[in-house]
């Protein structure tokens, strides 16, 4: 080994021979020789943490096949470099770089072309690499011979931490999808009975004003608020399974119904929510914490409902990786809509088929990170949803309990992305997944309900959520039931006889 402030070899000649090594220190400032030979196995080590330019070799052998170590800066695009005049071999001649380091900066693309063997007259000589892969915040670099002693540092595998803005993307939608459902439920699940009693007191009004409670809260609109909380793992391709929860609160406000045309009736909907969530894979730590607002109609005729929701919000996003945090923030906004039909099989049960659909659209994320130190970014999200289901629903008076099922059709949810100047390959969800839960509905004095859900999830995304609501309906300036039974009956008695 050559090693120390100012050491050199200049001129000469110098062999490498049997199985032996010389290592070249980072303190040599000049390796300059006549003649170089090597042969049996040897190694010429020039792998010290600097990219040098070794000679100018006035002649160089290769007996068979030998072995070289360097070192190569990534973001120069250079390595150490041996400059030869005349460059042969014997006995199948062979130089082959069988060791390599990155110094400096990590790599920020996919490709590295560095000359190694810089010779003017070749002959005889092969050039080869060993298997070795360096592990950056991108993926696995190896080494690549591209003859006459040219080599490349090749991207041969992604770091699975370099997915994590499409990761955070991807659970944010699905997170979306979560709040699409239980808004577009909203009457159809925990308030379908007492869309079904206002039916009936439209129907009866006339005969007993005890039903007004019911009738009012369709009528008049009200107040609610949902909470949910959901603990899953979702499975993306690239290999990529991700621990996920997500939770939120939801309150919103549902207008007096509008009455149109050919009995339909309209019921319009104002919410605002807040939206948490973290995800875990392969070391990476993530949180989001968002919000957003929208609208929602309702149109109901007979045994018909149907919502169509739009909003719009934004979330920050966190990911901590490799003892770095990255920041950066997203925009989302979409529309969803589901129907659903009441298909009365006996006097309390109902069978309820219902459709969904969904289309959401979440921009692109941009950031630096200190992992590496490079600009990153993760694609748009087009995402399309579409998923038929079925509820069954038993429903008494003042309480209700249903079953739910329905299988989400993941039809567009890619997100590229790119790390560097490498383009990513894009992630996106592996399978669609089947849904399915019970819940039970409870009126408390007329006009607060309350109802419970757990929901179950299988496929592409596992899991189970809760969500707990609350809705108390108004009555402007309507007869309650107390009131109503403090009324002389003498008239209704008149109006059963006249029927």
């Amino acid at each position: 080994m050559i090693d120390g402030k100012d050491s050199y070899i200049n001129g000469g000649t110098t062999s490498i021979l049997g199985n032996s090594a010389l290592h070249l220190g980072s303190g040599v400032t000049d390796f300059t020789l006549d003649n170089l030979n090597m042969a049996g196995n040897s190694l010429l080590n020039a792998m010290n943490n600097t990219v040098n330019k070794y000679g100018k070799f006035k002649n160089m052998e290769v007996d068979g096949i030998n072995n070289v170590a360097i070192d190569v800066a990534p973001r120069d695009w250079k390595g150490d470099t041996f400059i030869i005049n005349n460059l042969n071999g014997k006995n199948n001649g062979t130089l082959n770089i069988s060791d390599f380091n990155f110094v400096g900066l990590a790599p920020i693309d996919r490709h590295i072309k560095i000359q190694v063997f810089d010779a003017q007259n070749i002959n005889d000589v092969n050039f080869t690499a060993g298997d070795k892969k360096i592990f950056t915040p991108i993926g696995n670099y190896q080494m690549f011979s591209q003859g006459g002693g040219a080599y490349t540092a090749s991207l041969v595998d992604y770091n699975p931490q370099v997915y994590r803005g499409q990761v955070a993307t991807l659970a944010a939608y699905n997170h979306q999808l979560l709040i699409d459902d239980m808004l577009t439920n909203h009457f159809i699940l925990p308030n379908e009975r007492l869309i079904d009693k206002a039916a009936q007191a439209n129907k009866t009004s006339s005969i007993s004003p005890l039903f007004a409670p019911y009738q009012s809260t369709i009528e008049d609109g009200g107040i609610w608020t949902k909470t949910y909380v959901s603990f899953e793992q979702l499975s993306m391709t690239n290999g990529l399974r991700v621990g996920n929860n997500v939770y939120g609160t939801l309150v919103g406000a549902d207008f007096p119904a509008v009455k149109l045309k050919k009995g339909w009736k309209f019921i319009p909907t104002a919410y605002i929510g807040y939206n948490g969530g973290m995800q875990n894979f392969n070391h990476v730590d993530m949180y989001q914490n968002g919000g957003q607002g929208g609208f929602m109609g309702t149109f109901i005729k007979n045994n018909f409902i149907g919502s169509v929701t739009a909003y719009g919000g934004g979330y920050f996003n966190e990911m901590n990786v490799a003892g770095n945090t990255d920041r950066t923030g997203n925009w989302f906004a979409g529309t969803a809509a589901k129907a659903a039909y009441n298909i009365h099989a006996t006097k309390h049960f109902i069978v309820q088929p219902t459709a969904f659909v969904s289309y959401n659209i979440f921009g692109k994320q941009n950031w630096g990170t200190d992992f590496g130190t490079m600009s990153m970014n993760a694609g748009t999200l087009n995402g399309i949803n579409v998923a038929p289901g079925l509820n069954l629903i038993y429903a008494r008076d003042t309480w209700s309990i249903y079953g739910t099922l329905q299988y989400m059709f993941n039809i567009n949810d890619q997100v590229g992305g790119k790390a560097g100047n490498v383009k990513l390959p894009s992630t996106e969800m592996r399978h669609g997944y089947i849904n399915y839960g019970i819940g039970a509905t409870k009126t408390w004095k007329d006009r607060l309900t309350s109802y419970f859900q757990i929901n179950f999830r299988n496929g592409g995304r596992t899991g189970v959520g809760f969500q707990l609501g609350l809705n108390y309906f108004f009555n402007w300036g309507k007869p309650n039931k107390k009131t109503s039974q403090m009324t002389d009956t003498k008239p209704v008695k008149k109006v059963i006889k006249s029927l």
